[in-house]
């Protein structure tokens, strides 16, 4: 496998049609094209670089296939450390330097929305940014990015009718990291339970990202008589609580974000027992889930795994994401055709539908529209069994 480095990262190829550019386009040659993208390849969110890691090795095996229409893709991919002022310079060496034709796939929110500015300023395509606030849907002011995540309000929303519908008695609490992810979920299980959200929401925790530690909130939250407790937090934060959650042995029902559901990076290292029965929301099959072996898409995908990305563990989560996303990227590659300008390329992405990535959930659409960037329609309830996540039958319709 031919992979060049780029700050000692790897960067990968994907083959498309090699034919004439109506006009010069950053980026694209007759046969190349060139792709940015920054992740979290160290800092407080690395455990999110399976993602990074699968979208390059796709690539390879694109390459290895004979690509799409004869062009060849180079992913640059580079370390931001999930640290916004990191990744704006990244962001600015890939379209400055580099020259890239779009920037695809970055890891996180806050990162996401530190070069958001930027790349709507120079009219440079951000496609499926690896990041659920609702800001990344605002075509009117930011028509150039599209994210790719589920919106971290719409499944808060779906949280809180749940909790509704289903333990009307629930006395809530919500512990968020204090920023734009975070803050979407305690507005949106508000927002799910509707004139039930005071009365059921006895205690909310905030904090920031750079503390060590979370456990005085949970203290807290404990205190107060929780017993449905929502984890807001990205991966190193969802571990603690988890990790708190069997020190205190406090047995909340636990409702945790689909960023921080992956049984290897997650639940394992809090331990599993402390996340037994807890609740999420989800687009995706659950590849750790044995009712999937007979699944051609399972197949694939694990036969993709084990042949391209032997180091990475195909039931994590984030190896599952990322493979998810490579797809649609590479799907608006060949619908773009030879017209490989920003512009149609922005146009092939907000038109986006009729089309549906392998280990998506079947029941699970996908549609993205000129005036509403929410890539995902609907989502599937999940239940962590103590071994993997299984479908659970919520009764509930629509976002």
């Amino acid at each position: 496998m031919k992979r060049r480095t780029v700050l000692g990262l790897g960067a990968a190829s994907l083959f498309v049609g090699a034919l004439p550019l109506r006009a010069a386009t950053p980026g694209v040659s007759a046969t190349e094209i060139k792709i940015g993208q920054t992740a979290a390849y160290s800092g407080p969110a690395s455990i999110s670089s399976p993602v990074a890691k699968t979208q390059l090795a796709y690539f390879d095996m694109i390459n290895a296939k004979g690509g799409i229409n004869g062009r060849k893709v180079n992913l640059i991919s580079l370390d931001d450390g999930y640290s916004p002022p990191k990744t704006v310079e990244q962001v600015r060496r890939l379209v400055e330097q580099d020259e890239v034709l779009l920037i695809f796939g970055q890891i996180g929110t806050a990162p996401g929305l530190a070069s958001r500015a930027y790349l709507n300023a120079g009219e440079v395509p951000q496609l499926f940014t690896s990041g659920g606030a609702a800001a990344f849907n605002n075509p009117k002011e930011f028509p150039w990015t599209v994210g790719t995540s589920i919106t971290y309000r719409g499944e808060a929303i779906q949280f809180g009718k749940y909790i509704a519908k289903h333990l009307p008695d629930a006395k809530v609490g919500i512990i968020f990291q204090n920023d734009d992810f975070g803050r979407d979920y305690q507005r949106g299980v508000r927002q799910g339970l509707g004139d039930k959200a005071d009365e059921a929401i006895i205690a909310e925790q905030g904090f920031e990202t750079t503390e060590p530690t979370i456990e005085s909130q949970l203290l807290s939250l404990r205190a107060a008589g929780v017993d449905v407790l929502v984890i807001g937090c990205i991966t190193k934060y969802a571990i603690m609580a988890l990790s708190f959650l069997g020190k205190q042995n406090w047995r909340p029902q636990v409702m945790l974000t689909n960023g921080s559901i992956s049984v290897s990076q997650v639940l394992e290292p809090a331990g599993k027992e402390n996340a037994l029965n807890a609740l999420t929301a989800t687009p995706y099959k659950d590849a750790s889930d044995p009712r999937w072996k007979d699944d051609p898409e399972y197949k694939n995908y694990t036969a993709f795994m084990a042949q391209y990305a032997k180091d990475l563990n195909p039931n994590d989560q984030y190896a599952l994401s990322g493979y998810i996303t490579v797809q649609l990227m590479a799907e608006v590659l060949r619908r773009a055709g030879d017209d490989l300008s920003r512009e149609n390329i922005l146009k092939v992405v907000t038109n986006l539908e009729g089309y549906r990535p392998g280990m998506v959930g079947a029941d699970v659409s996908i549609r993205i529209t000129p005036d509403n960037y929410d890539m995902f329609q609907s989502l599937q309830f999940m239940k962590f069994n103590g071994t993997n996540w299984e479908p659970v039958d919520a009764g509930l319709t629509g976002g």
